[in-house]
């Protein structure tokens, strides 16, 4: 008999892990911490500043002591991943101070509907993420925000909301915003590139 390959459908989901933890099964523990460490610490790494990096490990530290302080708070009904950026988020306001929240309030304009960025601008952060993370340092505090958990971490705009205590719509506009700004920065980097080619060829 040949080898039978893993069923990844078989695989506990984030949410029966995150329950079954509640009840004491450090197994399960593990499995989430292996699933989320390395996608904590990125997350982390691209919203702090380069003058901030220095909090990275402390925030990230204090995010998994909040996890499993919360462990019995969990409410299955809502996704682990929803759960668990908003400990990290609140986590890195506390350590960073106030400037998150106005960031936010800045970025958002009540008067405006809800946006929807088109979709090469969408599969362009989702596609080519390693080519545009270098960019994320130009959006603002909270379109960083909102677009690494839209087009990273695959969370819907009502997830990203409540994540960041802000309406749907204004979710939506944040992740609008930013894909187009990735969009048009990227252009003229491309340009750039293009220039700088040419003049080598002169």
């Amino acid at each position: 008999m040949g080898t039978e390959l893993c069923d990844k459908s078989t695989e506990p989901s984030d949410n029966d892990l995150m329950v079954s933890y509640a009840y004491g099964n450090e197994q399960a523990f593990s499995t989430l911490f292996e699933r989320y460490s390395s996608k904590l610490g990125s997350f982390l790494r691209y919203r702090l500043s380069q003058k901030q990096t220095h909090l990275t490990e402390e925030i990230y530290q204090k995010t998994w002591l909040k996890v499993h302080s919360a462990r019995k708070s969990f409410d299955p009904t809502h996704r682990f991943s929803t759960w668990f950026y908003t400990i990290a988020l609140n986590t890195l306001r506390d350590e960073v101070g106030s400037s998150y929240e106005k960031s936010v309030r800045e970025e958002i304009d009540p008067n405006r509907s809800s946006e929807e960025s088109n979709s090469e601008d969408r599969l362009l952060v989702k596609e080519r993420f390693h080519q545009v993370e270098a960019l994320l340092r130009f959006l603002s505090e909270s379109q960083r925000t909102a677009l690494l958990l839209a087009d990273w971490e695959e969370l819907e705009s009502k997830e990203i909301a409540e994540v960041m205590k802000i309406s749907d719509a204004s979710a939506r506009q944040l992740v609008s915003r930013a894909r187009r700004e990735i969009r048009k920065l990227y252009d003229q980097a491309l340009v750039t590139e293009g220039a700088r080619t040419e003049e080598k060829k002169r």
